[in-house]
């Protein structure tokens, strides 16, 4: 009686040999033989079990050979790196839009801000010279009922600021007297520089001290008609009759012009009808001068005078 087989390694049964006879090895591909002595599970060239090494071969069949294992994602997984990136250059983008906004509304209120600051600042200004206008005219009307003493401190404070029309004043008072000492140089003084600023009133009465020789000043008719013509430039009305007036009836150095006299003749009607005369300019008397100067033109003369008038502003160069 033969002894029972006690040993550990499986028993291969018929069926099991012919399917080992015909197997590959997974991991060396290796086909068993029906020669190899090695049992049925395990490859006779690597001893590798078959059952073993099955699924992770048959993955690595599935993929591409060099290609690294990449872990399966699990179901329902997003591209959460996408969504985060994404979300951050919205707010990024919403950040960049507020910072402009942001700018933009303060770049507003710095421009209003100074837009107001500019008109209070000009409000100030014009109040303060109504104000100073004001102080001169009281001024003024003391000064010709013989109170000059009494105001000449503040008139003369005034043209030392750069006052213009208080520097016109203090020039007429040193030139006048009338209750102050007079003094024609330091009037000659003040008026001259008023004019070299831009006075068209303070040119008017330097252009008539220097046609009529007052105060000693020897008459020099190119000095009148130089500042006449600063006056009316500036579209000054007793300026524009002055040069007229000049041109009219000619001078020593300054020949007749009947057109250009009748232009700034006219011009002086218009800018001065309905306006009162300020009492520091000197008289006109346009419509006059205007109906005696036409006595003595044709009417083409006349009708190109009235053109050049229609034409100029004041400010621009005169059409003489």
């Amino acid at each position: 009686m033969n002894a029972p087989d006690l040993s550990l390694e499986p028993v291969e049964t018929p069926e099991a040999a012919r399917a080992a006879a015909v197997r590959v090895c997974p991991r060396c591909s290796h086909t068993r033989q029906a020669t190899d002595t090695a049992p049925a599970w395990q490859c006779p060239r690597c001893e590798v079990a078959y059952d073993k090494v099955l699924p992770t071969s048959v993955a690595a069949r599935q993929k591409p050979e060099g290609a690294r294992a990449q872990p399966a994602a699990a179901p329902g997984d997003k591209p959460w790196t996408l969504i985060v990136l994404a979300g951050g250059v919205v707010v990024l983008m919403a950040l960049m839009g507020w910072k402009w906004n942001h700018n933009k509304a303060q770049a507003a209120e710095r421009i209003a801000r100074a837009e107001s600051d500019a008109r209070a600042l000009q409000i100030a200004a014009q109040r303060e010279g109504m104000e100073q206008l004001a102080r001169l005219g009281a001024a003024e009307t003391q000064w010709r009922r013989g109170q000059g003493l009494d105001v000449l401190p503040t008139v003369r404070a005034m043209a030392q600021q750069g006052h213009l029309r208080a520097m016109v004043l203090l020039s007429a008072m040193l030139d006048e007297g009338n209750g102050i000492p007079r003094d024609h140089a330091e009037s000659m003084q003040w008026l001259t520089r008023a004019a070299h600023q831009g006075s068209s009133l303070a040119a008017v009465r330097l252009g008539a001290i220097y046609q009529e020789g007052r105060g000693g000043e020897p008459r020099q008719m190119s000095l009148t008609e130089n500042w006449y013509l600063r006056a009316a430039r500036q579209g000054d009305a007793a300026g524009l009759y002055r040069l007229g007036d000049l041109y009219a009836n000619g001078a020593a150095t300054v020949a007749q012009r009947p057109v250009a006299a009748y232009m700034l003749l006219e011009l002086a009607d218009r800018l001065g009808r309905g306006n009162p005369e300020d009492p520091l300019t000197l008289p006109r008397y346009g419509a006059v001068h205007l109906q005696l100067l036409a006595r003595r033109m044709g009417p083409v003369d006349i009708a190109e005078a009235r053109r050049r008038a229609d034409a100029w502003k004041p400010g621009k160069p005169l059409d003489l």
